[in-house]
């Protein structure tokens, strides 16, 4: 991979299977100023296209991460998710599409939500539905090819609360249960 200015870009470099990030910027000459602008960042694939389901690689969870407090001043929220393909993944093909779902218990059996992704790379989507404050939320991946499921990702959870001064009742509950214990 590369870090930091590239000058020039050669349409022959070879890279490694794996999802790849670029930004781009202006600047004069070889000066570079300590705090210049960014375009959005887009991302990209380079590899191959999976063919075979039992190829599709296990998806890593980015966002949000295992634990992470949403704050929202909304009494629900649509949330958004990010994932990828480890570079590393023996095959380093990418599925065509990927499948994800949000429940409010690990097992996925309560509340079940999924998780749409947009056109283009699709390691990026959002809640289908908003997903109220004051809840623990769980969620997971798998790659897709032609309607086959894949490995799901590993489980991490989430909790949306009320932004500012907000409280949530159950927390409340629970604070008060541990003061008595």
């Amino acid at each position: 991979s590369l870090h930091g200015p590239v000058r020039s870009y050669d349409p022959d470099m070879t890279q490694q299977p794996g999802f790849y990030t670029s930004r781009i910027s202006a600047f004069q000459s070889d000066i570079i100023p300590d705090n210049y602008y960014y375009s959005t960042s887009n991302s990209f694939w380079v590899g191959e296209t999976c063919t075979d389901a039992d190829d599709l690689p296990t998806p890593s969870l980015s966002y949000p991460y295992e634990g992470q407090v949403i704050y929202t001043h909304h009494p629900s929220v649509k949330v958004e998710f990010s994932w990828f393909v480890e570079p590393t993944h023996p095959v380093g093909c990418l599925p065509d599409d990927f499948n994800g779902q949000i429940a409010t218990d690990p097992d996925f059996t309560q509340n079940v939500v999924n998780i749409v992704t947009g056109p283009g790379l699709p390691t990026h989507g959002e809640s289908e539905t908003a997903l109220n404050r004051c809840r623990t939320y769980y969620w997971h991946v798998r790659g897709m090819l032609d309607e086959v499921g894949g490995p799901w990702s590993e489980t991490q959870s989430f909790r949306i609360r009320p932004g500012g001064d907000g409280w949530c009742f159950s927390d409340l509950v629970a604070q008060a249960t541990v003061n008595l214990s």
